[in-house]
């Protein structure tokens, strides 16, 4: 049942242009998440520390579209720092339409300004590096 609904839920995010309210089928709490369609900066214990728009909370995952991995950056200390002054220099990886990580393994999520994810996108690698 549980991967049914994660199916869903990314089949609904891939033939949606607009973030809707639509795709929180399950919401966590009863007030709606300020967080919903931002840019996010998101710290998985186990899972490194990722970029992108946070779609939906769901059956215990969040799903992220359009995001990016940072392997490693420099020019700000701390996450905090990170996703609202972006980095000087680092290694991101290439971008992943749909991405869920359980939340389990999420330390936080943190709003990640335009600024900020501009100065990180410029260093994505290639596939061939």
């Amino acid at each position: 049942m549980k991967n049914e609904v994660i199916i869903e839920l990314i089949k609904m995010a891939l033939g949606s242009k607009e973030c809707t309210a639509d795709l929180i089928a399950q919401p966590q709490t009863s007030y709606e998440n300020p967080l919903l369609c931002k840019h996010v900066v998101v710290r998985a214990r186990n899972a490194g520390v990722h970029i992108g728009t946070y779609k939906a909370n769901v059956d215990g995952c969040i799903l992220l579209e359009k995001s990016n991995r940072i392997w490693q950056w420099e020019g700000s200390f701390t996450l905090s720092d990170v996703s609202q002054n972006g980095i000087k220099r680092g290694r991101v990886g290439v971008e992943v339409e749909n991405l869920l990580i359980r939340l389990q393994d999420i330390g936080e999520i943190l709003n990640l300004t335009e600024n900020a994810r501009e100065k990180i996108i410029k260093h994505i690698e290639s596939k061939m590096s």
